[in-house]
C-alpha cells in the first residue's frame, strides 16, 4: 500500500511513532528504485541526532515523547 507524500521530518515522526518501520519501502523523485528506510543513510539514528544538533529543528519536532515512564525488566 503507498501513502504519502511525506516530508523528512514527518518520515522521522512516523518512524518514533511505530506507525512505519525499517523494514518498509521509501522512494522520492530522486531515486532510481523504492528502498528499505534502513538502507538510506538519512534515516540511520546518527544522522537523525544530527539534524536535531543542528538547531533546524527542535527535538520536540523529531522525537516522539513516551506517554508513560519505561518498566524496568530484570
Amino acid at each position: 500500500t503507498k501513502h504519502g507524500p511525506f516530508t523528512y521530518l514527518e518520515v522521522i515522526k512516523k518512524l518514533q511513532q511505530d506507525e512505519i518501520h525499517e523494514h518498509d519501502y521509501v522512494w522520492h523523485a530522486k531515486m532510481s528504485s523504492w528502498m528499505l528506510i534502513s538502507q538510506i543513510e538519512d534515516f540511520k539514528p546518527e544522522k537523525i541526532k544530527e539534524v536535531a544538533a543542528l538547531g533546524k529543528v527542535s527535538d520536540k519536532d523529531i522525537f516522539f515523547r513516551r506517554k508513560h515512564p519505561r518498566a524496568e525488566v530484570k
